[in-house]
């Protein structure tokens, strides 16, 4: 091969590289972004009322939830409050 054919080859392969990364990209931020704003039980409206106990950790919140069905993947509330910098703030209550 000449190293005309071997720079194109590279640049496809880096090309089709960099937008398989960008599609996984785009396809985990769709995801965080539909597990974020859609309803888990689309039909049930009832009111649910979640206690947050004193020193109760992001896993047992996550449980919590998701035994309520209020959420479909305990994964993307974990990395929401992470990148939102709430994951140590928690308040005990009544919600």
């Amino acid at each position: 091969m000449s190293n005309e054919k071997i720079s194109k080859y590279k640049i496809f392969i880096l090309g089709g590289i960099i937008l398989s990364v960008l599609l996984v990209i785009a396809f985990l931020y769709s995801e965080y972004l539909t597990n974020l704003y859609v309803p888990t039980n689309i039909t049930d409206n009832s009111p649910k009322l979640i206690t947050i106990n004193q020193g109760m950790s992001i896993a047992q919140l996550e449980k919590t939830l998701k035994e309520n069905h209020l959420i479909s993947s305990p994964f993307w509330l974990k990395i929401y409050l992470r990148w939102n910098h709430l994951d140590n703030k928690l308040q005990a209550g009544k919600y």
